[in-house]
């Protein structure tokens, strides 16, 4: 170890003994998505960014599907004597589990993490320097770190099964706004981000199931986003072109969506666009570079559909898309 080396070392020392005397706990908390195997690595890794930034921390895993979780998959936490707690319950929503959640574990930061992402222990710095700001921000990433209560002002999660987080996100981007550090480029937005049709209209799965449940499921996508039937046609297809089945199914959800709460509601810019404005106002004004320990490039994506959307939908994004081009994906 060099001189410098042992001097920084020295330096977050101090600074975490300082973050202990404020009693900072962390909730790290995710959607088991089906790949047991997947999540043991997962845990390990979040245990380990845990244990690395010295605060006090607890793991909840979700599960709303009819499969439980395999319970080899937590023996992790028995070996490596982690706080890791479960909730399952196929009745619930999404949002509703996510509630439920902050409610039995009282915290001072929520931290969402992928249950199938292997983290890199480097996201340790960038969770415990953004952490030691006591900002009142949300700061998405690769994690998404929250204050709790930044999450009890603007409401919690609504009563989704999709969406449910980008609803909630371009409420605190309103209210509290987001500082934004991306770095696997379309992985980090596809992470906590349902926001298009094609997202689960490609899956095997989707294309299983009865019609009424396809219609619930882009009924919440429509609500999460507060969407139009114009934002689903320009998401669609540049040409307007469509499935007759998939058009009833807009339509049926769109109808759905102005009946059952969460409601659709006319406003000027949907969640989907506010909540991408936030992200490129964040990048233009450099927000990133307050994290000089965390040495991960940013990295965006915006594919040719968002592209498209976005030239139609936002004002923003005509101004900043040439200034952007050297955090996009080649």
């Amino acid at each position: 170890m060099t001189l410098a080396e042992t001097y920084t070392q020295q330096v977050k020392t101090y600074e975490l003994r300082k973050a202990h005397k404020f009693n900072v706990s962390l909730l790290f908390l995710c959607v088991f998505n089906g790949k047991d195997v997947l999540l043991e690595d997962s845990i390990r890794s979040i245990a380990a960014m845990g244990d690395e930034t010295g605060l006090s921390y607890s793991i909840m895993i979700l599960n709303n599907s009819h499969y439980p979780i395999n319970a080899a998959s937590l023996d992790v936490a028995i070996r490596e004597n982690i706080d890791i707690r479960t909730i399952q319950d196929p009745h619930a929503s999404r949002g509703q589990l996510k509630n439920k959640a902050i409610r039995e574990i009282k915290t001072d930061f929520v931290v969402m993490f992928d249950s199938e992402k292997e983290y890199d222990i480097s996201f340790a710095d960038l969770l415990y320097s953004f952490v030691r700001r006591r900002e009142k921000r949300m700061l998405f990433s690769d994690i998404v770190i929250m204050p709790r209560d930044i999450i009890d002002d603007v409401g919690g999660w609504n009563d989704l099964n999709v969406s449910e987080d980008i609803n909630l996100f371009s409420r605190i981007s309103i209210s509290y706004g987001i500082l934004f550090y991306p770095t696997e480029g379309r992985a980090s937005m596809n992470r906590f981000l349902t926001y298009k049709p094609k997202q689960f209209q490609n899956r095997k799965d989707y294309q299983n199931m009865p019609g009424s449940r396809k219609i619930s499921l882009m009924r919440d996508l429509i609500a999460g986003c507060n969407y139009s039937m114009k934002d689903l046609f320009l998401f669609s297809t540049g040409k307007g072109e469509m499935k007759f089945s998939d058009r009833i199914i807009f339509m049926s959800a769109y109808i759905y969506s102005r009946i059952k709460a969460p409601k659709v509601k006319k406003v000027e810019k949907n969640n989907y666009v506010t909540f991408m404005e936030s992200m490129f106002e964040s990048i233009i004004l450099k927000e990133y570079k307050r994290f000089d320990t965390f040495t991960k490039p940013l990295r965006i994506s915006i594919t040719e559909d968002e592209n498209r959307y976005l030239l139609a939908r936002s004002e923003i994004w005509k101004k900043v898309r040439a200034s952007m081009r050297m955090f996009t994906d080649p």
